[in-house]
């Protein structure tokens, strides 16, 4: 459902009643679009939906999807990967493929972009534990770093202006 905050009504996302189901969604910073997990089949797929139309496309295959600030790239999860793809399907590729030692841990939603859209917080949660941890990707170099060890998920990001 959507509520529009200037008149208090709440509608339907547009189109949602052709599928089973609709969850885990993320406006585009334009507010055009919605991307959400959606389908029918046991395979979860990440739907782009146009809020003016109720046109759905499926762009790809995973869940919790989060669009990037700048409305370039939808950032997902697959399994243990993090994927970021364009709205347009187009250009999928795995964050941090090259770091093969951040794979022994699932992710967890959300996936929280930095302010400038270059960086990525991660919550992961060990495959056999339940210990977690947060990983920053920085998707320029495909470097990461642990940001904490055994600690609660990040939920959000705050830009920081100091003096």
């Amino acid at each position: 459902m959507i509520l529009d905050l200037g008149t208090g009504r709440i509608t339907p996302v547009p189109g949602s009643e052709s599928v089973v189901w609709i969850r885990q969604l993320s406006w585009s910073p334009d507010g055009k679009y919605l991307a959400g997990n959606g389908g029918s089949g046991s395979r979860e797929q990440i739907v782009l939906i146009d809020v003016a139309s109720g046109e759905m496309n499926t762009i790809a295959y995973g869940s919790d999807p989060s669009w990037s600030p700048k409305g370039d790239w939808i950032a997902y999860i697959a399994t243990v990967r993090c994927m970021i793809v364009h709205p347009d399907g187009t250009g999928a590729r795995s964050v941090l493929e090259k770091e093969h030692k951040w794979m022994n841990y699932t992710l967890d939603a959300p996936i929280v972009w930095s302010p400038d859209g270059e960086k990525l917080l991660l919550n992961q949660r060990q495959v056999e534990g339940y210990h977690h941890r947060v990983i920053m990707g920085d998707l320029a170099s495909d470097h990461a770093v642990r940001m904490s060890k055994n600690g609660e998920y990040v939920l959000g990001w705050v830009p920081y202006f100091g003096d």
